[in-house]
């Protein structure tokens, strides 16, 4: 979410529209190309002066909206460089801004794709990093341009000025990575992000067992102990993360740079003071009848789930089969009608037509 010239955009994940909020209220929705009947289609958005680029995931471009001229321009250019299908499994690299640019590395080797956001030109780099892993987490110090990657645990830092490259790999010997899916030790996705002080660079786990800091004038990594609570399971199963937490980095127009620590283990946000060491709790509250108020119940979901009542920690399991779901209840004619938008027999006689075409 960003809010420029006193309106909200709400930026899309699995949706493939900007949202415009205005005295609390969905003003108007910007509609991109459509592209994609399943989730995944961005997987983030950054702003560079009133302009809003969406990062895809699965969606074919990146996508430029400026909100001062309500233009939308596409970038289809070298997808293939950022999103990669690797296992089975579609993967994004780190993006991050720097200076005027935005990059985005490769989730599978040392390729990186600039886009200039003046002219919105794309060029073509590699870094000269031996390890060719792949880059999850991008970050920028203004100058150097960190990455984390997907596989391992070699930190690499770049500058695009110089093309200088140095690698740090002297983590501790006791870091090891636990997919959270399998419970299986692994080396894959060890950070989930990064942030800086004057003398560290600061690494919060994504599947690694640790939080470390790295040196940076001496290279040398080691763990560190936060200065916020750390939960070692999730608060509740209805939102199941994939990581502990991560560090939320801002710049103010002064060039300062502050730091928080969302925890996703237990929804809760911290402003942290990395050179003190302190960290206090920023109070996040919602109304629970509001919460309530708004929930859907039985609906169409979205495009791929026709008709449904998400289960969550409102409309819980017990909920369901006590009867005191909040929001719509269920609706046999609405359920029909809904799947019958994708099914091509819904008249009950679908088993007699495989019958008879088995037969055939």
């Amino acid at each position: 979410i960003y809010e420029i010239d006193g309106k909200v955009y709400a930026c899309p994940l699995n949706a493939q529209d900007i949202l415009i909020i205005k005295d609390g209220k969905i003003r108007k929705k910007i509609l991109l190309k459509k592209h994609l009947v399943k989730p995944g289609a961005f997987c983030d958005a950054l702003k560079i002066g009133k302009k809003i680029y969406l990062i895809p995931s699965l969606y074919p471009s990146v996508v430029v909206y400026d909100t001062e001229q309500e233009t939308i321009k596409y970038i289809s250019e070298h997808h293939d460089i950022y999103t990669q299908n690797v296992e089975g499994e579609w993967r994004t690299g780190g993006h991050c801004v720097w200076k005027n640019f935005i990059m985005i590395f490769s989730p599978v080797n040392n390729e990186i794709l600039a886009i200039d956001t003046n002219s919105e030109k794309t060029y073509l780099f590699k870094t000269t990093a031996e390890n060719r892993c792949g880059s999850m987490v991008l970050e920028s110090d203004g100058e150097c341009i960190w990455s984390l990657p997907y596989t391992g645990a070699v930190i690499t830092c770049w500058n695009p000025s110089t093309g200088e490259t140095k690698e740090y790999t002297d983590i501790p010997s006791d870091f090891i990575c636990k997919n959270v899916s399998n419970g299986q030790e692994c080396m894959d996705r060890p950070f989930s992000s990064i942030t800086f002080d004057e003398e560290y660079v600061y690494l919060s786990p994504y599947w690694g067992n640790q939080y470390l800091r790295l040196h940076k004038e001496s290279g040398r990594i080691e763990r560190w102990a936060p200065p916020f609570p750390v939960l070692e399971q999730e608060k509740n199963g209805y939102y199941k993360p994939w990581s502990k937490g991560l560090f939320v980095n801002k710049v103010d127009e002064f060039g300062k740079r502050t730091c928080q620590y969302f925890s996703l283990f237990d929804c809760k946000l911290y402003d942290v003071d990395l050179v003190n060491h302190k960290a206090e709790e920023i109070e996040i509250e919602f109304s629970k009848d509001d919460l309530v108020k708004r929930e859907s119940g039985f609906c169409e979901c979205s495009e791929w789930v026709q008709y449904a009542c998400e289960e969550n920690a409102v409309n819980t399991l017990e909920d369901f089969i006590n009867g005191t779901l909040k929001g719509k209840p269920h609706s046999r004619e609405k359920q029909i009608a809904a799947y019958g938008k994708i099914a091509v027999n819904n008249d009950g006689t679908c088993g007699e037509k495989i019958h008879q075409f088995i037969c055939g």
